[in-house]
């Protein structure tokens, strides 16, 4: 290996310093489009996810059943439990309706993953 003197390494290293070239464009968008390319062959790899969008609806129907449940098996004042069985199904109507309108309109399908 060749050795240099201080002063010829230092015209080396100001020389490649001092280059400002651009790569070629054909290149650039070559590399570009493999970049592109890798990252949605990540992305695809990553997709074993699995989308919980029903999670809300399903853990309030079964709040609310099990709710239901309990009060019909206590049954202290029958106009009480009716009051508030009407309630909580109106509560657990209103939480799937909320739930549909996030799928529809908030993707919630694609966003709530797992």
């Amino acid at each position: 290996m060749k050795k240099f003197s201080d002063e010829e390494l230092e015209e080396l290293l100001f020389r490649t310093l001092e280059w400002k070239g651009q790569p070629d464009e054909a290149l650039n968008i070559a590399l570009k489009k493999q970049l592109l390319e890798r990252e949605k062959g990540a992305n695809r790899a990553n997709k074993k996810e699995k989308s919980i969008w029903w999670l809300p609806a399903l853990s309030s129907i079964m709040m609310t059943s099990t709710t239901i449940l309990c009060l019909i098996i206590l049954a202290i004042n029958p106009i009480l439990t009716s009051l508030i069985s009407f309630f909580l199904i109106t509560t657990n109507a209103s939480t799937i309706l909320l739930t549909l309108i996030g799928v529809r309109k908030f993707s919630l399908k694609k966003e709530a993953v797992l």
